[in-house]
């Protein structure tokens, strides 16, 4: 209901002043009263205010009902994320190759780890407010395990650590999501988050990461061991 608050506001906060005419104590009580009605006619009507998928939309807020991620939707946002900085850093290789600034293996190595570095601090940042690119696209959202507030820049940095570990044990600290109902990983665990779905997801989409996501999840595990 447009402005609907601050008129309920000004309506309960009005002074009541008495008729010049009628100064009776009676008549001041039948005002007070008849603007009492009003403000709660008004109030109501302000409450009912809004579409069906607005007041669908809160219900659910008030009941609290957090649906975790997949772990298939996860694993398709973080590729997002990594494909999108690789092309980023294979567009920005071949300006500077063009342009003659990189000329030998060691210049060439320094541009990729500034780049993955530039990476690490953008997972950090943008995990720390709850949604990377990729996150956004997929519609999943990372928060504390609590579900009531976004991490700390220590909590996302610990994740993102997490991230390195996953490398280090072959995989074996995401595939702990397989093994706990919230879909819970080892960076997970180390930043005491979950990740949460911000959308519900059509059938065409569901079949889409499942797909997208273990043949992900198989070349992952894949390239950790051989």
């Amino acid at each position: 209901y447009p402005g609907g608050e601050a008129a309920v506001r000004k309506c309960e906060s009005a002074p009541v002043v008495a008729h010049q005419f009628a100064d009776t104590e009676r008549g001041q009580r039948l005002r007070i009263q008849r603007r009492a009605g009003r403000c709660r006619r008004f109030r109501r009507r302000f409450d009912c205010a809004g579409s069906q998928q607005d007041r669908e939309a809160k219900a659910q807020y008030a009941r609290k009902e957090l649906v975790t991620a997949s772990l298939f939707e996860r694993v398709v946002a973080f590729v997002i994320d990594l494909a999108l900085f690789n092309f980023l850093l294979i567009v920005l290789g071949h300006i500077l190759i063009r342009l003659g600034l990189i000329n030998n293996q060691n210049t060439l190595s320094i541009l990729v780890s500034v780049f993955y570095f530039v990476f690490f601090v953008y997972l950090v940042l943008f995990t720390a407010k709850g949604k990377t690119f990729g996150k956004m696209l997929v519609g999943i959202e990372v928060v504390n395990k609590d579900g009531k507030s976004n991490l700390t820049l220590k909590q996302s940095l610990f994740r993102v650590l997490g991230y390195i570990l996953n490398f280090i044990t072959l995989s074996g600290g995401f595939l702990l999501g397989f093994f706990n109902q919230q879909n819970r990983t080892l960076p997970d665990f180390l930043a005491s988050s979950i990740v949460i779905s911000t959308r519900k997801k059509s059938s065409s989409e569901e079949i889409a990461f499942s797909i997208l996501g273990t043949i992900t999840i198989c070349a992952f595990i894949l390239l950790a061991y051989y």
